[in-house]
């Protein structure tokens, strides 16, 4: 059966992967045969031709991100583009390594080729995350959005309320700071470490003190006390069916968490990859000055 959804790196046959491959090996020939009477660099005829196309590939693969933001861009021409993007960005490397005559040294042009190489790398991150991260995110949610669990702790809290009224009101007060202190997220590395910080006040020698709740083991731990020490066997029967309320809530936020991890890194690239790309356009104009100003 044909594919209907296919891979940007598939885009038409993957034609801008054979346009790459031509591109790279074309500047790997000429590169070989050049004779030029002196050691390869940026300064000989071929190295200035090389350095021509790739600064003019730099400014073209930077001005996807603005492709990217435009309105009146279909999908497929996306996808055109974003294929393009990876494979042309991949043959620039090649060029521009190319383009150096492998003659490194601690200067702007130096500079500017690691920041390439920096750009690059968090590009191909960016294709790994967007090729597998999605498919991840769906299986961490188990056919659930985030609204949808986000729901399902709201009414797992709201029973486990109800039912911990019934039991007692130490053990209401139990769940109620727990619910108050739960935290499906903190801050930015809490939220890529999928770190529960969650919390819960109890009373500790007639002084109320706050503690750790992680996956709510706190509250599990006072409950299952409370059960084994219960004689009664209603009582015992209703802090079971509320430990497994608090479960069923700890399955719920463990999977929230890792579905905010994964979007986070989803999106964590483009916190790297854009600012990298500006400074890399910062860095060419400083080479382009200082090869036409001093050579």
């Amino acid at each position: 059966m044909q594919r209907l959804h296919f891979s940007f790196l598939e885009y038409r046959r993957s034609r801008f992967l054979w346009v790459a491959v031509l591109i790279t090996v074309a500047a790997l020939i000429a590169y070989a045969r050049d004779d030029a009477g002196e050691p390869p660099s940026g300064g000989t005829t071929l190295g200035y031709a090389l350095g021509i196309l790739g600064a003019l590939l730099i400014l073209w693969l930077l001005a996807y991100g603005l492709r990217r933001r435009s309105y009146h861009a279909s999908w497929t021409t996306a996808q055109g583009w974003l294929s393009a993007h990876v494979y042309l960005g991949l043959a620039l490397v090649v060029i521009v390594t190319l383009h150096t005559g492998f003659q490194f040294g601690w200067n702007v042009h130096t500079f500017a080729y690691a920041l390439l190489l920096l750009v690059v790398a968090s590009g191909c991150w960016g294709v790994w995350a967007y090729l597998q991260l999605p498919r991840l995110i769906t299986d961490a949610r188990g056919g659930l959005t985030r609204a949808d669990m986000a729901q399902q702790i709201l009414e797992l809290d709201r029973r486990a309320l109800t039912l911990a009224r019934a039991v007692s009101m130490d053990v209401h007060r139990w769940v109620s700071s727990a619910i108050e202190g739960a935290r499906t997220s903190g801050g930015a590395w809490a939220q890529l470490r999928a770190k529960d910080m969650s919390t819960m006040v109890i009373d500790r020698n007639g002084t109320a003190a706050s503690v750790p709740n992680v996956d709510q083991y706190t509250l599990t731990e006072l409950l299952a006390d409370l059960t084994s020490r219960a004689s009664d066997a209603k009582l015992a029967s209703q802090l079971q069916d509320l430990l497994a309320l608090v479960s069923a809530k700890v399955t719920l936020m463990q999977r929230m968490r890792r579905d905010l991890r994964l979007q986070g890194l989803v999106e964590m690239w483009l916190l790297f990859h854009v600012p990298l790309s500006l400074a890399l356009l910062a860095a060419l104009i400083a080479h382009v000055f200082a090869v036409l100003y001093y050579w």
